[in-house]
């Protein structure tokens, strides 16, 4: 069976001026997948990201989206392939004064003819499909941090991007908003049959969402591991990750 990978990683190296932050680091993403980047603090998790995004140039190797290397193709594919992504960042980012529909509005605004009754009514379904009908007309101050994240999320897909990543979703949550955050992306996932990148250090948000899994080790700079969440913490040969899922047990 052939297999469909909306995003390839290969041989990709990452670095600040002289110093390598990741090297030599190959993975795929299957379509439909909830695929988990995880490690410890300052190894690398979202400025992988920003490489995989457009948003940084590797040092070495290749970032491939639909076969498609992002670093070697025409501004206008680079342009499609930006807009064919969605990205939560940890705050959400919303512009506080703007009201919720405004924030979503935008980039239909900036990158779509759409007139102004089909934008209301795509803001309004967007909004909806995270939870928060009736909130078009708040500010981000008028809500809470997780219906905060929840709208920066209905952005993230005013686009109908197939590929939707998340910055530490869970950061500044309550474990409450946190869950609900989680069983929201699973929903999504169902709903929009789209590929979802979560980079999280959050143990119960990656063994509840996690479908795959990368780990990157901050001493050695490279990529420990791939696969199941699951099956990594009970099976992975490096103690660097079964110790890293297994935090918090007695």
């Amino acid at each position: 069976m052939i297999k469909d990978i909306p995003i390839s990683v290969q041989n990709l190296t990452m670095a600040y001026g002289g110093s390598i932050i990741q090297k030599d680091i190959s993975f795929d993403v299957e379509r439909g997948s909830i695929f988990i980047v995880m490690g410890d603090s300052g190894c690398g998790k979202s400025t992988l990201l920003r490489h995989i995004t457009g948003q940084i140039k590797p040092r070495a190797g290749r970032i491939l989206r639909d076969d498609i290397d992002i670093w070697n193709c025409s501004p206008d594919q680079l342009e499609a392939i930006r807009h064919s992504s969605g990205l939560l960042y940890q705050s959400g980012a919303l512009w506080s004064g703007m009201t919720l529909e405004e924030n979503v509005a935008l980039p239909l605004q900036q990158f779509t003819n759409y007139s102004k009754s089909q934008i209301h009514d795509i803001c309004l379904y967007k909004l909806a499909l995270v939870g928060l009908t009736g909130a078009e007309r708040l500010y981000p101050a008028q809500i809470s941090g997780g219906m905060r994240k929840r709208a920066g999320l209905a952005r993230a897909m005013a686009l109908d991007p197939n590929v939707l990543f998340f910055d530490e979703p869970s950061a500044g949550l309550d474990p409450l908003s946190a869950r609900r955050l989680d069983e929201l992306i699973l929903q999504l996932r169902d709903t929009l049959n789209a590929t979802f990148m979560v980079i999280t250090h959050e143990l119960e948000s990656i063994f509840m969402i996690g479908t795959d899994a990368v780990f990157l080790d901050s001493e050695t700079h490279t990529m420990l591991g791939k696969g199941n969440p699951k099956e990594l913490k009970e099976n992975s040969p490096h103690s660097k990750i079964r110790t890293f899922l297994r935090r918090g047990e007695a």
